[in-house]
């Protein structure tokens, strides 16, 4: 619609009269036009670009892991994918790039005949509760849940091994995830 309204536009220039000559005009305009269509394509390849940029998924790779104190935070250290590199596998952080409306998903794994809780934070919040039990299932266990959350530009979110079992033992081996992408940009 915007190239047909510049085309348009250029058209109109054409039939008008420049004190300069034909050629000229037509130089003129057609670089004219060429520009105001090149920004447009800029703009609108930057909006596209920015609103769908971000996006990770990570896994802790460790078969067992055992975390030593209530609140610690999970490293979730072999990245799958990390478009935008908003997170952090050093540190288990994801920090927003944007202001915007975002969804993350985190799915914890018990270890056989344990019990796992973990806590999905915003700035050091707890925002949400993961919970699996395996105590009693012979097996492995998963519990997962998805939020969806408005965060402003720089907001920090990480997983932290839950406050209320005592139980820090967490199943890796790829089972245990954290993923995360923007939704809607503000």
């Amino acid at each position: 619609m915007t190239k047909f309204v510049i085309f348009t536009l250029a058209l109109l220039l054409l039939s008008t009269d420049v004190n300069c000559g034909k050629k000229a005009k037509k130089d003129w305009v057609k670089a004219y036009v060429e520009d105001r269509i090149s920004a447009f394509e800029q703009k609108l390849k930057e909006q596209t670009h920015a609103a769908h940029a971000i996006g990770f998924t990570a896994e802790v790779s460790a078969m067992d892991v055992h975390y030593t104190v209530q609140l610690a935070t999970i490293l979730f250290d072999r990245v799958k994918v990390n478009v935008g590199d908003a997170y952090n596998p050093t540190t288990g952080i994801f920090v927003a790039p944007y202001a915007g409306m975002y969804v993350f998903t985190v799915t914890g794994t018990s270890k056989w005949g344990k019990t796992v809780t973990l806590e999905l934070t915003v700035d050091g919040n707890r925002v949400a509760h993961i919970y699996s039990d395996s105590k009693n299932s012979g097996s492995y266990n998963s519990g997962t849940k998805t939020y969806v959350q408005e965060l402003e530009k720089g907001s920090q979110v990480s997983v932290k091994m839950g406050a209320w079992i005592n139980n820090y033992d967490l199943h890796g081996n790829g089972l245990t995830s954290f993923t995360g992408f923007l939704l809607d940009r503000y």
